[in-house]
């Protein structure tokens, strides 16, 4: 559903500003991300690069559920964002619903993970 009030984290409720709760959000939300996330062997192996998009459903009360891949890359990317993203639900994160009219509603949560190597080339090259 479409929202007036985009879903957030709890410990981000004190900043008035919207976009300061949007970034406050979403520094809580890559940290966990970066944390959890592991450049799957075969992926790094064939030099595969790319983004892996997640969606799942912040609920009226809070919750995180129906975790899925949109668009994925494949060489166990796809599986290795889905778990890192996963790991929102089971933080100590505190979610805010989304409201519209006043009411809390769903919120379908959209998060692009990347998956780059470093440049072989730039670390051959002598400093």
């Amino acid at each position: 559903e479409d929202a007036q009030i985009k879903p957030f984290i709890a410990e981000c409720a004190l900043l008035l500003d919207t976009k300061e709760k949007e970034d406050c959000t979403m520094k809580n939300i890559w940290s966990i991300i970066g944390r959890e996330i592991r450049y799957p062997f075969e992926a790094r192996e064939k030099g595969i690069e790319g983004t892996v998009d997640i969606e799942f459903v912040i609920n009226k009360e809070g919750k995180l559920d129906e975790f899925a891949v949109v668009n994925g890359i494949g060489y166990g990317c796809d599986e290795a964002a889905l778990y890192a993203v996963k790991k929102l639900s089971k933080s100590n994160l505190t979610w805010i619903p989304a409201k519209q009219n006043n009411k809390n509603v769903n919120y379908l949560y959209k998060i692009p993970v990347k998956f780059f190597l470093d440049d072989p080339i730039k670390k051959k090259k002598k400093k």
